[in-house]
């Protein structure tokens, strides 16, 4: 059987490998049991989230914003968005994801430009849910905290710290800029995708741009494998030789691309 070379993209290495050119008419899921949900952090869950987290970055490159806060001009690639809700009483999970996370998301969406994101669902040592969310979009840490408590208040989670403190501006939300991290990608998948304790309803979820969406991969020709060798030639990249596959490290896989699958890759990080 004909076997075709193809060539994957990924954030930090390109992976070679061959599929046949004819496959078998074998429908796999009809063949698994789906498991009963269980609130915890699977291991497919988490292989999922890792894909997610790559393609994250590979979506994000590092840009200048304007902070409308402090009026200048920053550097910025990804955030990580931590909220919290200020209640003394333990919310229902299910119901803080209807009534607190779902608005935020939305708010993020539709307010602040949030297209491509990650959120997950935690459990803090008292047994209150709480979340962590990634994104590529800049968001003074203000505006995020004012439309969280607005929510908050909304729901009466902030009652008791009003009556407490005399006011509404719970410091109930923390947000820091990732910062000079060599595998990024690497640090934001270990970050989101730790086990934790069993979650009532959703542990976490993406934007439709990375839901389901799969590395780039094009078939190889000679112009790919000229650039591979050249590559290896000038110590750029390294080969790593597995049974199925060889994995070739290098900081900017994209110089593998030859010029005909580039726009195809433009389209690919942007859609």
């Amino acid at each position: 059987m004909r076997n075709i070379p193809y060539l994957q993209i990924r954030s930090r290495c390109a992976v070679a490998y061959s599929l046949p050119a004819e496959t078998r008419d074998y429908n796999r899921r009809k063949n698994i049991t789906k498991k009963a949900y269980s609130g915890a952090m699977t291991a497919h869950a988490a292989k999922r989230i890792r894909t997610c987290c790559e393609i994250l970055v590979m979506r994000s490159p590092e840009k200048t914003v304007y902070n409308p806060i402090t009026q200048r001009p920053c550097r910025f690639r990804l955030t990580f968005v931590t909220i919290t809700i200020s209640s003394r009483e333990l919310i229902d999970q299910r119901a803080a994801y209807e009534k607190g996370l779902k608005p935020l998301i939305r708010w993020l969406r539709t307010k602040a430009g949030m297209n491509d994101y990650i959120w997950k669902a935690e459990l803090q040592k008292r047994g209150q849910v709480h979340w962590h969310i990634t994104t590529n979009v800049y968001v003074p840490w203000q505006w995020v905290r004012s439309a969280w408590n607005n929510i908050q208040k909304g729901n009466g989670w902030l009652d008791g710290f009003h009556m407490e403190f005399g006011h509404w501006n719970a410091n109930s939300t923390d947000i820091h800029a990732v910062g000079k991290v060599d595998r990024i990608d690497m640090y934001l998948a270990k970050y989101i995708s730790k086990a934790g304790a069993a979650i009532t309803g959703k542990v976490w979820d993406c934007s439709n741009t990375l839901a389901g969406k799969k590395f780039f991969a094009f078939e190889r020709d000679w112009d790919t494998d000229d650039n591979i060798i050249a590559a290896i030639g000038s110590g750029e990249a390294i080969p790593k030789h597995l049974d199925n596959c060889t994995i070739i490290e290098i900081k900017n896989p994209e110089i593998l691309i030859p010029p005909p699958h580039l726009l195809n890759y433009k389209t690919w990080k942007t859609t």
